[in-house]
């Protein structure tokens, strides 16, 4: 196997531009995680207010909200002034919700996309990189 081969799964329903697709990436030669979704519930939060202010490859913060009541994984999204754009879609937040908790692992995020609708409708396209790292063996 080539030490620069990527495994790529897709969650999606199957529409080339869904808006609901999710595309992990594992790079086995930088230990490094790459996914890629749009920005859950920013209609009902900052993110439509936001838009003109946001560009591409501007790091956003993730943000662990252990009591929100609709999902106890809750990761929410912020600009850097700190206005909630959303939030990672439910079906990633645990994954992601554990490598925060775990500050063995390396995360960031950036915007990816800013996407204008025709009816006036904006998508915000998150990445968020994970590096990886393994947890020494204990000695028996």
């Amino acid at each position: 196997m080539n030490d620069d081969t990527k495994h790529i799964t897709y969650i999606t329903n199957h529409e080339k531009n869904s808006f609901r697709r999710i595309i992990i990436n594992r790079n086995y030669k930088t230990k490094r995680y790459y996914i890629d979704f749009f920005v859950a519930g920013y209609k009902y939060n900052d993110g439509k207010e936001m838009i003109e202010f946001l560009n591409s490859n501007e790091p956003v913060i993730l943000v662990r909200e252990i009591f929100n009541p609709y999902d106890r994984f809750a990761v929410a999204i912020y600009e850097r002034g700190f206005t909630r754009l959303g939030y990672i879609p439910k079906v990633i937040s645990p994954l992601i919700s554990y490598k925060l908790e775990d500050k063995k692992n390396k995360i960031h995020a950036r915007i990816k996309n800013i996407r204008l609708e025709e009816d006036d409708e904006c998508k915000i396209e998150i990445r968020i990189f994970i590096d990886i790292v393994k947890k020494a063996k204990k000695n028996s």
